[in-house]
This record gives C-alpha cells, structure tokens and sequence, in this order.
C-alpha cells in the first residue's frame, strides 16, 4: 500500500523563493531609505517654519526688531562672533558672544513650546561635526546639545556678499529687509554655515539631506536648498539677500 504523503517544498524551490526575496529587499530598501529622509527632511523644514515664526512673534513683542544675539550658534570659537557693522569687535565689551542671554535658543524660548524643534531630525542633538572640530572652530567633543541646536541663526548679515560690510541684525528694524522672502535667517547646520571646500569633505556629504539643507527666511516660510561645490556655504553667498542695501 502507498503510504499518503504531505507536500513539501524542495530545496531547489525554497532557494528561488529566497533569492526572489532577496532580489526585491534590494531593490525596495533604498526606497524606503529615500522615503525615511523625504519624512526628516519634511519634518525639518516644518522646525525652521515654526522657528521662524518664535523669532517674528518675538518681533511683534518688540516694536518690530530683531532678537540681540550674538553668535550663529554656540560652539563656533569665539573670534567668529560678537561682531558688529561692518567687522567692529567686539560688539558688546566685556563679553565672548556665547553666554546664554545671546544665544538665540533662550532669546525666543518663550514663543516655542516643543524645545525638539531646534534640532533637525537627521542629525540630532548628539550629532558631532567633523569639520569644525578639526579647524578649531568647534571644541573636541562638542554635539548640537552643547549649542542647544542644530540650526544656524543669521546675527550678522552680509549686504553685497561682503564679510567687510557685515550688518549686525540685533535691535534692527525689520525694515532692514528689502526683500523678508529672500532673507535666509535660519538654516541647517551643517552645512548652511560652515565651509568644506578646503575640506576632504564634499558638502554632499555634510548636507544633512541628501546633499541639501532647510533654509527659513525673513518672512516665516522655509524651503528645501541643494548645496553645491559652487556653493559650499550658504550664507558665505546669501547671508545679506534681500537687504538694504543690496545687489
């Protein structure tokens, strides 16, 4: 008599099905991957919205002018801020430019009520940049946490793509601005602020979103900006868009 036997799959057919499968991980990882930073990049430009929208609440507390900030962010060295009109320093005798009372994450705290905001999801708070640690700009061992940010405040501007004509934006009127929607007054960090092209790092890869950074302007609203070798630092070439005077 024949004995009844249970189908089974042979070995030849379990190892198609899992190259098959292998085969289409491949293909679908990387999509997820691009769809992962699409979502940190919306999320992003969402935090730079919102920070826009603190610091020209806290102009409207103010008779319409800027925050008195002092520093791009808090662990850039110490020569680098506390600069006023046209290169004076220091501004304010007396004091470095990173103690907390001119630092804009405390400056505009009271108009943001979720502090995860000031960090950008792909980097993160933890984050330690290479670049500036290695110039001497950053201290060994600094994250974002130590600054309270990620993101870059624009303190002192450039009309005319001068840094010989530096225009300090603390106590300004807004109408200072020419142009709000063409201001860039917060970006990401890296690698809207610092430079690479005397790096071994290309800003594609320093660029917290795939090559690119969130840019918030003078009018509230952000948008998505593709760094290129040409434009390794954005502010070195936009920090006085949109500004009297300019060209």
């Amino acid at each position: 008599m024949r004995r009844d036997r249970k189908a089974a799959f042979t070995l030849i057919e379990l190892l198609v099905v899992i190259a098959i499968i292998a085969v289409i991980a491949a293909i679908l990882f990387p999509v997820f991957g691009r769809a992962r930073e699409k979502a940190r990049q919306a999320a992003c430009q969402s935090n730079l919205h919102q920070l826009g929208l603190a610091v020209q609440m806290y102009m409207g507390d103010y008779d319409d002018t800027f925050p008195f900030v002092l520093d791009w962010s808090a662990n850039v060295h110490a020569t680098a801020v506390n600069t006023g009109d046209n290169g004076k320093h220091p501004l304010v005798p007396g004091v470095t430019g990173q103690e907390p009372q001119f630092q804009l994450v405390n400056v505009v705290a009271p108009y943001v009520k979720n502090p995860n905001i000031w960090y950008c999801p792909s980097v993160g708070p933890d984050f330690s940049w290479e670049a500036p640690i290695r110039d001497g700009s950053w201290k060994p061992g600094a994250t974002m946490r130590d600054q309270g940010t990620s993101y870059v405040y624009n303190y002192c501007s450039t009309p005319n793509r001068c840094w010989c004509q530096q225009v300090f934006m603390g106590g300004k009127s807004a109408a200072i601005l020419r142009e709000a929607g063409r201001w860039p007054m917060l970006c990401d960090e890296p690698d809207g602020f610092a430079s690479t092209s005397n790096e071994a790092d290309p800003p594609s890869s320093v660029a917290p979103h795939s090559g690119g950074i969130n840019v918030a302007y003078g009018d509230g609203h952000a948008k998505f900006h593709r760094i290129e070798l040409a434009d390794a630092t954005y502010l070195a070439a936009h920090a006085g868009d949109g500004l009297y005077p300019d060209q």
